[in-house]
């Protein structure tokens, strides 16, 4: 494990006289930035979302740290205590921003609550989950918990190209075949996560039959999602 061969260096250290619990607040401090730094650093498409996990245990081991560090040095309280201060003034602002943001927008792309309304037209026209068929990852899991489990479809990302889906279909075979198609309104996530909704986009252009298409919007008013049905031809 990287954080681990990054953090076993440091665990190591002569502590000296350091209570036994700091010293397990070091190590463990050393491990979660440690997991940050190779997280942030690397090539992972990591998130600021995706940090949450970690985050109460930085904090955590950050004020363990503080404390130990107080009682050592007592000249450093005032400049600790004015830290505090910040941060406790900081998170309740941020988090009301925060707040005002969502009740504006509703949550933006994936994290849209418009999400509620596809369910809804799912709901009043629903289709088998062979014939709902999903081009972007982020409508699958929020789909079947809001839903209660009755709200799934088939993914035809995974591993899908510009030229065929996870089926092996080409894209016009897709189309012909018909099914009740959703995918976001914008590009979602890399290459191989979204050449497969830019392959099927490009698939429709060329399709010159009859389709019914829905337009999903946010609460600022721009589009989400789109749901386009199509009959099998024949």
């Amino acid at each position: 494990m990287p954080t681990l061969a990054l953090s076993q260096p440091l665990s190591v250290l002569d502590f000296g006289t350091l209570n036994p619990y700091y010293v397990q607040t070091i190590q463990l401090f050393e491990t979660i930035f440690g997991f940050i730094f190779v997280t942030v650093s690397s090539r992972l498409n990591i998130q600021q979302h995706h940090l949450v996990a970690v985050l109460p245990m930085a904090v955590a081991a950050i004020v363990a740290l503080a404390a130990e560090a107080a009682s050592r040095r007592r000249a450093i309280v005032p400049w600790l205590a004015g830290l505090a201060a910040g941060f406790l003034v900081f998170a309740p602002v941020e988090d009301l921003r925060i707040r005002r943001g969502l009740e504006r927008t509703g949550g933006k792309r994936v994290f849209s609550s418009a999400i509620a309304d596809l369910r809804g037209d799912l709901e009043a026209h629903p289709v088998p989950p062979d014939r709902l068929k999903i081009l972007n990852w982020g409508f699958q899991n929020p789909l079947y918990v809001i839903s209660g489990g009755s709200l799934y479809g088939t993914e035809l990302f995974w591993g899908a190209t510009r030229e065929r889906s996870r089926r092996g279909l080409t894209w016009d075979e897709e189309i012909r075949d018909g099914g009740s198609f959703i995918l976001y309104a914008f590009v979602m996530g890399p290459p191989d996560l979204s050449d497969g909704a830019a392959g099927f986009e490009e698939a429709l252009r060329r399709y010159g039959g009859p389709k019914t298409v829905r337009i999903f919007r946010d609460r600022t008013g721009e589009d989400w999602a789109r749901r386009i049905t199509i009959e099998p031809s024949r």
